[in-house]
């Protein structure tokens, strides 16, 4: 993907629960949830791969829940990476669809 880019990475599971793999830190605290990278390093990266086995995401929205597996479920994930999440007017600059399960 072009870089820089959006600072959010976040991904919809089959059952259309969201959660977010990188986002800016504002403070929060990170000792249950915090992101796969800092924002401000995703924002250069041209390539992120993102392990299946132990990937960890924070639930949306961000706030009290801690990180959670992230592969659960079978079927398909929807990543969406982009800017300004977190607000009413989220603007979504990619959108890439990941089949998972067996044999895909």
């Amino acid at each position: 993907m072009l870089t820089p880019h959006g600072d959010y990475l976040a991904v919809m599971r089959p059952d259309s629960v969201w959660y977010f793999l990188v986002y800016p830190q504002f403070g929060r605290d990170t000792t249950l949830r915090s992101p796969m990278m800092p924002a401000d390093a995703f924002r250069s990266m041209g390539i992120m791969r993102v392990p299946v086995s132990g990937a960890m995401a924070t639930p949306a929205p961000l706030g009290g829940n801690p990180n959670e597996v992230l592969f659960t479920k079978g079927g398909r994930y929807t990543f969406e990476l982009g800017v300004n999440f977190e607000t009413d007017a989220p603007d979504s600059l990619y959108t890439c669809p990941v089949d998972y399960g067996p044999g895909t």
